[in-house]
């Protein structure tokens, strides 16, 4: 009886075991970690981000009547917006937009002024401190070629209902300030002395002071006679 009741013991043991081996597995199964993700798929959210920024941006300039062209590539997308300076140039808006960062769009605006020299660098850079602290919304400066620009950036953090529109005022006060202050960027760079133009208007300078000291005096025609008949 005893040899028996330890048989069924050992069965049932057996049992358990077999019972829970496939639950064991079965735990191992759904703690794996899971899988990289695709890095195509991805690039594709991010660059459909972009895209619907974009969207937001040409609807609301759409909305306005503004032309507009939308450039987009592998890295970068934007949308392009020309405008004429009174008594100026006409200059290019660029708005563009980072996939990898919500909403985040930087506008530059190229064209106002190209390869400006060494020598007038200092005067061009004068011009723009006097615009930067006179006006806000956008900034201006020269990058290491020699070429003036605008920029403007708008917070990552604005709302999709919002961006657009942020956009196009940003616009709209940006070519109300080039039309009142473009004009300093040339007064500086054509009234301004270069380095030869100084020294000519030094030894300009000096050639009156010489004569200030040693006139030269003409003979009136008596004097003349008077030298002739002697």
């Amino acid at each position: 009886m005893e040899y028996l009741f330890a048989i069924i013991v050992f069965f049932s043991i057996l049992g358990v075991k077999w019972v829970r081996e496939p639950e064991r597995k079965k735990t191992e199964k759904t703690c794996r970690a899971p899988a990289e993700p695709d890095r195509k798929e991805t690039a594709r959210e991010e660059s459909t981000m972009a895209l619907n920024t974009i969207s937001l941006i040409a609807e609301a300039f759409d909305s306005h009547e503004i032309k507009y062209r939308v450039t987009e590539t592998e890295d970068i997308s934007f949308i392009e917006a020309g405008y004429g300076i009174s008594g100026g140039p006409t200059v290019r808006f660029l708005f563009f937009v980072r996939p990898d960062n919500g909403n985040d769009v930087q506008m530059r605006i190229s064209g106002l002024m190209n390869k400006v020299g060494s020598e007038k660098r200092g005067v061009i850079l004068e011009a723009c401190n006097r615009v930067n602290n006179e006006m806000r919304f956008l900034k201006f400066y020269l990058d290491k070629d020699g070429d003036l620009f605008g920029q403007s950036d708008i917070p990552s953090a604005i709302s999709a209902d919002c961006v657009g529109e942020c956009c196009f005022e940003l616009f709209v006060r940006s070519m109300q300030i080039l039309d009142r202050c473009y004009h300093y960027f040339p007064e500086a760079y054509y009234s301004s002395p270069t380095a030869e133009k100084s020294e000519l208007l030094l030894n300009t300078l000096n050639a009156l002071k010489d004569l200030r000291d040693n006139p030269i005096t003409i003979p009136t025609d008596a004097e003349r006679k008077d030298r002739s008949e002697s």
